[in-house]
């Protein structure tokens, strides 16, 4: 039997060991100078990697191009693309300047096309019902368009996910859009409180 001072060591070793094993990640900070974004990523949101960011970026687009018949001209620049586990659960924020030139003159109708897009995509697999509200909506004091998609199986009425989408044309024209999708409503409860936490020290 090992001696009292031994199993002392023994212990002590095995408390090392098990707090090295169980350690908390670091938490990765999220900023951007353009729109003042300030946001502490929880340690169940994880930043995508390139290559998946990738693969899903090429998905969202061959999806949207079915589903909209006008060209799509994509100037949208992601800053965050992060996810929670392995289901759909995703937090995804992004910025572009719109150019009357480039884009037309109605702004309006083009972030109708949009929000319109997300909602034909989830109606393109069929099957579906959506439940769709369109309203204005604040994150940090800063108003955005938003709109909240429910999406049920027709046939039962199983909750399939939710979608939700900000979008904020500043005084410049710069754009911002932050968007969740989930899984379920635990997952879309966590996202939303992560969307309450971001800080957005530009306002106008």
């Amino acid at each position: 039997m090992p001696s009292p001072r031994l199993q002392t060591v023994i212990l002590l070793s095995i408390i090392v060991l098990c707090s090295c094993l169980y350690e908390k990640p670091q938490k990765e900070i999220v900023s951007n100078d353009q729109f003042g974004i300030e946001l502490t990523l929880p340690y169940t949101l994880m930043i995508i990697p390139t290559i998946e960011k990738e693969r899903f970026n090429e998905q969202g687009n061959r999806a949207l191009s079915e589903v909209v018949q006008d060209k799509r001209i994509d100037t949208w620049t992601t800053i965050l693309q992060a996810k929670r586990g392995f289901q759909n659960n995703y937090l995804a924020i992004a910025s572009s300047y719109y150019d009357f030139e480039l884009h037309g003159d109605d702004y309006a109708k083009q972030k109708s096309n949009r929000f319109q897009g997300n909602r034909l995509i989830l109606e393109r697999k069929g099957g579906v019902t959506i439940d769709e509200k369109r309203y204005f909506d604040d994150i940090d004091g800063v108003e955005f368009d938003c709109q909240e998609i429910k999406i049920e199986a027709t046939e039962n009425k199983k909750l399939l996910g939710f979608m939700k989408t900000f979008e904020k044309r500043y005084a410049n024209n710069d754009l911002l859009i932050i968007s969740i999708t989930a899984k379920n409503e635990s997952n879309y409860k966590f996202l939303n409180q992560v969307l309450n936490s971001i800080k957005l020290n530009r306002k106008l």
